[in-house]
């Protein structure tokens, strides 16, 4: 019987799917981010904070 070592295949490819999941979150937290700056920066995210807080 000849045992099959599957484990550092799935082990790097783990690794490597992680590091993808995490700088693709990272890039999408940055997006965010920017993207609440530059409408903040215009005062039009304090404007929608605002309305919604009265709203509430």
């Amino acid at each position: 019987k000849r045992r099959v070592r599957k484990f550092p295949i799935s082990a790097s490819f783990a690794t490597f799917l992680a590091k993808r999941l995490v700088t693709l979150g990272i890039m999408v937290f940055a997006g965010i981010y920017i993207t609440v700056v530059i409408a903040n920066y215009g005062g039009y995210f304090d404007d929608a904070l605002r309305a919604e807080i009265e709203i509430r």
